[in-house]
């Protein structure tokens, strides 16, 4: 392994956020004491990098305005449905024992008032981490981080990109624009105990080992550390 990893220990964020395309970002930020707040996109599923661009840019106006029922089996616990607008899909947030309209008043509401929260930590940030395991391009990677800069101008962006290769060991490459730097780590991500969901529920966490040799190389900034404890304390009744 070379040593790009290792520059990011002397870079401090002030905000760790998953970008999908799925669940398992959120799962390995949260494994790595990364994860302080819970952000919209952290349990959505299948979705576009653009589509983060542009809910983040109008401010989630149309995050689940439209959306459709594709569940295909009866029984389920949770609703499989697609916000169309901005092709997301959500598997966790619309229970099967509310109708489709409680569910996306409840989904919207949850998540415009999680997008106001992290907001103010983006908004404060100087260094911004992404943290995804997509198959987009690096140049599709790197004009994400090009939007998401204009949105949010006074900060640097920072991505930690996990992509799966039938590779033995880590091989780490860095890429890198204006205000922008992505750092890809390439590993074989799969569960130790197999990739069958079916006989392995945690087959979607994917090669914990690897992505938290990656994850161990980025760290809270101070100040961001002191405001998640404050939390912590808050909600323990402390202060």
């Amino acid at each position: 392994m070379n040593n790009y990893l290792t520059e990011l220990d002397s870079l401090p964020m002030d905000f760790v956020m998953s970008v999908g395309p799925a669940c398992r970002p959120a799962q390995q930020i949260k494994h790595a004491g990364l994860r302080f707040t819970a952000a919209p996109m952290d349990w959505m599923q299948l979705y576009p990098l653009k589509a983060v661009s542009h809910i983040f840019a109008t401010e989630f106006q149309d995050f689940f305005t439209e959306v459709e029922d594709i569940t295909s089996e009866s029984g389920k616990k949770n609703r499989r449905v697609v916000d169309k607008r901005n092709d997301i899909c959500s598997i966790h947030h619309f229970p099967s024992s509310k109708t489709l309209e409680q569910g996306q008043a409840e989904v919207r509401k949850t998540m415009l008032k999680r997008y106001k929260r992290i907001h103010g930590h983006l908004r404060r940030a100087q260094r911004i981490c992404f943290v995804c395991n997509r198959e987009d391009s690096i140049g599709g990677l790197l004009a994400f981080m090009a939007d998401f800069g204009s949105i949010y101008p006074q900060a640097e962006l920072v991505m930690v990109n996990m992509r799966h290769g039938d590779v033995d060991g880590l091989t780490v490459e860095k890429y890198t624009a204006p205000r922008c730097t992505v750092y890809e780590a390439t590993f074989r991500d799969e569960h130790p105990m197999g990739t069958d969901i079916a006989v392995n529920t945690d087959a979607w966490h994917g090669n914990t080992p690897r992505w938290q040799e990656v994850l161990q190389h980025v760290h809270l900034s101070e100040a961001t550390k002191k405001r998640a404890n404050s939390k912590i304390r808050k909600l323990l009744g402390l202060n």
